[in-house]
């Protein structure tokens, strides 16, 4: 079971006639849960994004503890359907017709009970739009009772965060994960699982393993360009989940992913945005969101220029954001302005995704190059951050073998003193 909260029927909907519907006025997403058995999370649900939504809308009306003894009836209306979608009225009268047939006509696959079968849920018994009243309705079919009502195995998640996912694929991963991060709650969670085990639900392949896109996952890295990296980008950005992955091999091939998901601070998604470049910083915004003092800004603006405090505070607030444990981050901040981290290439940065698995590489970085990175002369600089690596640079290439040999047959201390950072700084300067 999830450790997700039920919640009781909202104040905002009521059922009248065995209609469930809202009250007058105008609703938010932010005001309904979706809860579904565990059945439905894993099962395949042919849906583009749209239909998905207004199912996800219609589902967060009913009361899982509820008793409807005529049946499950939703009623939306185009202001609802608008509001809790993010579809332009305008729009909702040639998309919802398609979507009320999808709903009567595919049906929900979920694995039977032996292996190989497969059991088959319809989703609607009836649904309709009437254009005159402009409202849409869905009579949930019998079998889908299980599925919502009177639940030991479920997921909850809030309607917000569905409805602001753009891809088909967004929506069900997030799904997908929310049962997975809820049922061992708090804390840093790791969810491993097979590529085909992924394929089923996110609507790739059937039961059998037959593809039903098959351009998508003709190979893994088209898989991970095409749905895994912008559904996980989607999902770090919009939800109250940070998702990152890597892939795990079984001999010489990839055969499934390991998903990390953090929690995502409450006070990060309600009084905080991130934009998307330092230039767009607020300062005021972030030096309060990362409780920053303001005479401690006052006393970097003697010491450090404007550019370089910008980058490095929205680069601490990027690490909070993205689900990063940061204790203090005045200290964390000073540590970023002292070496200007937010400004170097990824080579010169032992905390970037370039040395994740790298310790070696990292650890020559962090005692070796970090320190006296920006007193180097800005042409090695520059052709630095175009190379893979200082192993492979002429003038770099044999203090960084030498590093690491020294390393290997002793310790990383004693390469520190034997290849040091001014001893770098000699030797790579020289023309």
């Amino acid at each position: 079971m999830s450790d997700e909260p039920i919640n009781e029927l909202l104040d905002s909907a009521y059922s009248q006639s065995g209609t469930i519907t809202f009250l007058d006025g105008p609703s938010s997403p932010e005001t309904y849960t979706v809860t579904k058995s565990n059945k439905l999370i894993g099962a395949q649900i042919r849906l583009n994004s749209r239909e998905q939504k207004v199912l996800a809308a219609c589902i967060s009306l009913i009361n899982p503890q509820g008793e409807y003894p005529n049946g499950l009836t939703v009623e939306l209306d185009d202001e609802h359907i608008q509001t809790l979608t993010g579809i332009e009225k305008r729009h909702i009268y040639r998309f919802i017709d398609k979507a009320a047939r999808s709903f009567h006509s595919i049906p929900i696959e979920t694995p039977g009970k032996r292996e190989g079968t497969v059991d088959i849920i319809n989703i609607a018994h009836r649904s309709q739009y009437d254009p005159e009243t402009r409202k849409f309705k869905i009579t949930f079919h019998e079998d889908m009772h299980d599925e919502l009502l009177k639940l030991s195995q479920y997921t909850s998640v809030e309607l917000q965060y569905l409805v602001i996912l753009s891809s088909k694929y967004s929506i069900r991963l997030y799904e997908i994960l929310s049962k997975q991060y809820n049922q061992k709650k708090g804390g840093i969670q790791y969810f491993k699982t097979t590529l085909d085990a992924l394929y089923f639900p996110l609507g790739l392949k059937d039961l059998n393993g037959k593809p039903l896109t098959a351009s998508y996952i003709k190979d893994y890295t088209s898989f991970k360009r095409r749905v895994l990296d912008p559904a996980c980008k989607e999902i770090s950005s919009n939800t109250n989940l940070v998702v990152s992955f890597e892939p795990y091999r079984v001999g010489r091939s990839i055969a499934g992913i390991t998903f990390v998901i953090r929690p995502k601070s409450k006070i990060i998604e309600k009084s905080f945005i991130l934009p998307d470049h330092y230039d767009k910083l607020i300062i005021e915004d972030a030096l309060k969101f990362l409780n920053i003092k303001q005479a401690i800004h006052d006393k970097w603006i003697k010491l450090f220029d404007e550019q370089v405090i910008k980058s490095n505070i929205f680069y601490c607030a990027r690490k909070v954001v993205e689900g990063a444990d940061i204790k203090n981050p005045t200290a964390y901040t000073q540590l970023l302005l002292k070496q200007n981290i937010a400004n170097l290439p990824d080579i010169a940065n032992p905390f970037s995704d370039k040395y994740k698995h790298n310790k070696d590489g990292k650890e020559f970085v962090k005692r070796v190059v970090l320190p006296i990175w920006w007193m180097l002369p800005a042409e090695l600089r520059f052709e630095l951050s175009k190379v893979s690596g200082f192993s492979v640079h002429p003038k770099t290439a044999s203090f960084y073998k030498g590093f690491i040999t020294s390393a290997k047959n002793d310790s990383y201390d004693e390469a520190e003193v034997l290849f040091d950072s001014d001893s770098a700084l000699d030797e790579w300067s020289n023309n």
